[in-house]
């Protein structure tokens, strides 16, 4: 059981990285590359196919794991692009090898810490209340935190 649960962190491992390069183009261009979401994509449907096979996941599971990355879309969406639609095309693309339990944490960790962050630049006056900031990088670390839950 152990060298499969450290097969499957092997994959989270492998996507975290992904999303730091990730991270330094979300940044420096607030943009990220397609091939980043589409890298992700196929190292996290790996990640699901072994955990079909290996650990039980169930399909049920894996779209699961979809939804908050449909959501974020959608709240793009609605927000007329105020919120990217990268954000939720990554998030999407990561959800089956983190699965919905991790998904849902680490986006919440990266709400939490972007506002927090938010709110500190507004009030040391680095930001306005319009300032646009990148997503991703709160997105790593969350999911970087998820890794050692």
């Amino acid at each position: 059981m152990a060298v499969i649960k450290l097969k499957m962190i092997f994959f989270e491992v492998v996507i975290v990285m992904i999303m730091l390069a990730a991270s330094v183009k979300d940044i420096k261009y607030k943009q990220i590359s397609v091939y980043i979401p589409a890298l992700c994509a196929v190292v996290s449907a790996a990640a699901g196919i072994y955990g079909m096979f290996f650990e039980g996941v169930s399909f049920i599971e894996l779209i699961a794991s979809l939804i908050p990355g449909m959501l974020l879309i959608f709240l793009g969406f609605l927000s007329r692009g105020k919120i990217g639609y990268g954000d939720g095309i990554m998030l999407m693309c990561i959800g089956p090898a983190f699965g919905s339990e991790k998904i849902w944490l680490g986006i919440m960790t990266a709400l939490m810490l972007s506002g927090l962050i938010s709110i500190v630049l507004l009030t040391i006056k680095r930001a306005e209340r319009n300032t646009e900031m990148a997503f991703i990088p709160f997105m790593t670390i969350g999911m970087g935190v998820m890794l050692f839950a």
